[in-house]
């Protein structure tokens, strides 16, 4: 979660989620910076502006918006593909660590092995 992640403090254009108050759980980009005050204004995603918000009541991604929602989305398929190989039955899951193996030690012809944590392989072909 990258507004758990983020530890320094917030800035304008900062996509931040709301802590407290009417507005709890929903997201939105810092537009007013108030350093003198260290107070926020942020604008939610209907394009509501929120009053001024102290550090406490704001949880910043430390990126701007496409930034942390690219983020969230790697994260979310990352997840779904550990999910996806963790229901693969046994049979499968000794296979891909034969094939691993084999790429790794490259003694299998057409795969080249281009990195080996998480493992990536590229298929060649005889011309």
């Amino acid at each position: 979660n990258p507004f758990k992640a983020f530890e320094g403090r917030a800035e304008e254009g900062h996509y931040v989620e709301l802590l407290r108050g009417k507005c709890k759980g929903q997201r939105g980009v810092i537009c007013k910076d108030n350093k003198d005050s260290n107070t926020y204004k942020v604008k939610l995603a209907d394009g509501t502006i929120t009053d001024y918000l102290r550090p406490e009541e704001l949880a910043s991604s430390g990126l701007d918006k496409a930034a942390c929602i690219a983020q969230i989305a790697k994260a979310d398929a990352a997840a779904a593909l550990q999910r996806a190989v963790d229901s693969l039955p046994t049979e499968a899951c000794q296979a891909l660590e034969r094939l691993r193996k084999r790429v790794a030690q490259d003694t299998l012809p057409l795969l080249s092995l281009l990195q080996v944590e998480p493992l990536q392989m590229q298929s060649s072909h005889l011309s």
